[in-house]
């Protein structure tokens, strides 16, 4: 089974992909400007600081739930909701000139949300396979 043979290791990447949003947060003019490529306006600071460190949280999250099994589903449930509405947005707002700069982390949060997916439908085979090798018994 690919996706749960390779859940961790797609935690741990995408978490720290996710992670990254910090700069937002320690360095929020210069993520606005060359990762965002929007313009820094000084009186939102406090949302793109609060964004960063929400969004950072969520990858520091997922490493966690890479080494630690036992956090997997409720991780992975969060980030799938989160990400998936950034998704959303994306595909709401394509055609709008300021998107530009959400691109990539848009299409890893589609590799992230698609994974969470697959790997949630092999978990249920998985478990339905091992009800059936219990019940032939």
């Amino acid at each position: 089974m690919f996706f749960t043979q390779h859940v961790s290791k797609m935690l741990l990447i995408t978490g720290i992909g996710t992670a990254a949003a910090f700069a937002y947060a320690f360095f929020p003019q210069w993520a606005i400007t060359h990762i965002g490529q929007l313009p820094y306006l000084e009186q939102d600071f406090v949302f793109y600081q609060h964004w960063g460190v929400m969004v950072g949280m969520m990858g520091i999250m997922m490493v966690g739930a890479a080494i630690k099994p036992q956090w997997r589903e409720s991780i992975m449930l969060y980030s799938a909701i989160e990400k998936g509405f950034m998704v959303l947005l994306l595909m709401i707002n394509f055609n709008s000139p300021h998107i530009t700069g959400f691109l990539l982390a848009g299409a890893m949060d589609t590799v992230v949300v698609l994974w969470t997916l697959a790997y949630w439908r092999e978990q249920r085979t998985i478990r339905r396979s091992a009800a059936l090798a219990l019940n032939h018994e």
